[in-house]
C-alpha cells in the first residue's frame, strides 16, 4: 500500500531506501541540468568533437590566430613598437589561460558531483551507506573550485577592461583618458 492510498504510487519506505543517499541524489539532480549545460557550452570554446575528431573551439581558434598575427607582426622585417605587440599578446595569453583555468574548475566540479552522486546511487539500498565523508570531501573540493572560478573571472574582467582602456589610450592619446581609464579599471574590482 502506498502512502497516499493510491495503488499506483510505490511506497519507497517499504523498499528500504537509504534516505541519506536519496537526499544526495535528489539534491544534485536539481542542478545537474544547469551544470551540464554550462560545461557543454564552455567546452565549445576550447574544442569541438566532430566525426570522432577534436577540432579547436571558437576561443582557441581566435586566440591562437590573434597570437599568430601578433608574433608575425613583431618579426624583424616589420617595424612595430614593442608595446603595440607585447600588450595585446600578453593580454590574449592571460585571457586564454584564465579562461582555461575557469574551464578546468568547471570540469573538476562536474566530476566531483558525478562521483558523489554515483556513490550515493550505489548506496540507495544499502543501510550502511553514510555519505557524510563524501560530502565533506566534496565541500573541500568545492572551496578550491570556487577560488579557481573567482580568480579566473576577476582576472578576465580586469584584463579585458585594461585592454579596452589601453586601446582607448592609444587611439585618443589624451591624459584624461589615461587617468579615467585607470580609475575605471580599478572600479572593475568593486563591481565584481
Amino acid at each position: 500500500m502506498s502512502l497516499d492510498n493510491n495503488s499506483t504510487a510505490p511506497d519507497f519506505r517499504s523498499l528500504g531506501i537509504n534516505t541519506i543517499a536519496l537526499d544526495i541524489v535528489e539534491y544534485y539532480a536539481r542542478g545537474a541540468g544547469f551544470g551540464t549545460a554550462e560545461l557543454a557550452l564552455s567546452s565549445l570554446s576550447f574544442a569541438t568533437a566532430h566525426s570522432h575528431e577534436m577540432l579547436p573551439g571558437v576561443l582557441t581558434t581566435l586566440s591562437f590566430t590573434s597570437m599568430y598575427f601578433l608574433i608575425r607582426r613583431r618579426s624583424p622585417s616589420r617595424t612595430s613598437t614593442s608595446s603595440s605587440v607585447r600588450v595585446p599578446l600578453l593580454g590574449t595569453l592571460i585571457l586564454y589561460l584564465s579562461t582555461g583555468t575557469y574551464m578546468a574548475a568547471l570540469v573538476w566540479n562536474q566530476s566531483s558531483s558525478n562521483r558523489i552522486v554515483t556513490r550515493a546511487t550505489s548506496g540507495l539500498f544499502s543501510p550502511s551507506y553514510d555519505g557524510r565523508a563524501g560530502i565533506a570531501t566534496f565541500q573541500d573540493a568545492v572551496l578550491a573550485q570556487s577560488w579557481m572560478l573567482t580568480i579566473a573571472a576577476v582576472l578576465n574582467f580586469v584584463v579585458g577592461d585594461a585592454i579596452v582602456w589601453w586601446r582607448a589610450a592609444v587611439i585618443w592619446q589624451h591624459k584624461a583618458v589615461s587617468c579615467v581609464g585607470a580609475l575605471l579599471t580599478a572600479l572593475t574590482l568593486v563591481r565584481i
